[in-house]
């Protein structure tokens, strides 16, 4: 067997211009863990995916919770 017998031919995509509300929505709408982003041409430029949006949220989520808890300190 070879990984050509079991792709998808016709995968979705991202474009390097769509935004992350989108990339968001393909990733819910199809319960994808990563969406390959290519090129005009079709070239393959990368993947966007769960991880990446891990990366932008926790941090904030972190700053949260910390705010969080020095408020109820205060209290």
């Amino acid at each position: 067997m070879t990984a050509i017998s079991l792709m998808d031919p016709s995968p979705t995509v991202l474009k390097p211009t769509d935004t992350i509300s989108t990339a968001i929505q393909e990733i819910m709408q199809h319960r994808y863990r990563q969406v390959p982003v290519v090129a005009e041409d079709g070239s393959f430029l990368g993947v966007f995916g769960v991880n990446c949006l891990l990366k932008l949220v926790l941090p904030k989520a972190a700053i949260m919770e910390k705010g969080l808890t020095s408020e109820w300190h205060l209290l």
